[in-house]
This record gives structure tokens, C-alpha cells and sequence, in this order.
């Protein structure tokens, strides 16, 4: 992969991490804000990846976006169980994580 290839991917992944960070701010300020219940839920994540490194870097990112934490990585590496607030439907919430996913696997993986 050459270098400008590469920075390009790096480039697209920060600016993935960045957008759902700005959203989840809102998602969970709006929440919090606004009278009512919080739902939450569990979703597993298929990983795509079996390192060690991308796995945490992956988790640490889901870590660090509001509204998400990541629980546990699967015995065998093959999915992470990620704690989210239900401020979007839970689809749209496993699309962002694949979209996470993909972009740091296209970068670094």
C-alpha cells in the first residue's frame, strides 16, 4: 500500500471516529436533557479480525464515543459486546460499529 494510500485511509478514519463522536454528543446531551426513559441495550459486533492490537484499538474507540462501551471481546475474537444508549435505532447503532471497524481495518489492518 503506498503512503498517500494509507494516510488517505488514516485520514478517513479519524474523520469516521470524529463525525459519530460529534453525533453521540448531541444523541446523549438531547437524551439526558429530555424527560423520560433511557433504554439501553447490549449488541454484539462480528469481528472482522482476529489481532489483538485492532481488537483494543477497536474497543477503545467505541470506549470513547459517548453512549457506548464496550463490555467484553468473545473467548475466540470473533465479536465484541458493546453497551449502548438507545438514542437511534439499534441498527443504525451496529452500522456505525461496522463502519468503525472497517475504516480501521482499511487504515492500519
Amino acid at each position: 500500500m503506498t503512503a498517500l494510500r494509507r494516510i488517505r485511509r488514516l485520514a478517513a478514519l479519524v474523520l469516521t471516529f470524529a463525525d459519530q463522536l460529534v453525533r453521540a454528543n448531541f444523541e446523549v446531551t438531547r437524551t439526558v436533557v429530555t424527560p423520560g426513559t433511557v433504554e439501553a441495550a447490549v449488541l454484539a459486533l462480528d469481528l472482522e479480525t482476529d489481532n489483538p492490537w485492532l481488537i483494543t484499538t477497536l474497543a477503545n474507540l467505541v470506549s470513547l464515543t459517548p453512549g457506548t462501551l464496550t463490555l467484553d471481546v468473545a473467548e475466540d475474537r470473533g465479536s465484541i459486546y458493546v453497551h449502548v444508549l438507545a438514542t437511534r435505532p439499534l441498527e443504525e447503532r451496529r452500522e456505525d460499529l461496522r463502519r468503525m471497524q472497517r475504516r480501521l481495518l482499511e487504515a492500519v489492518g
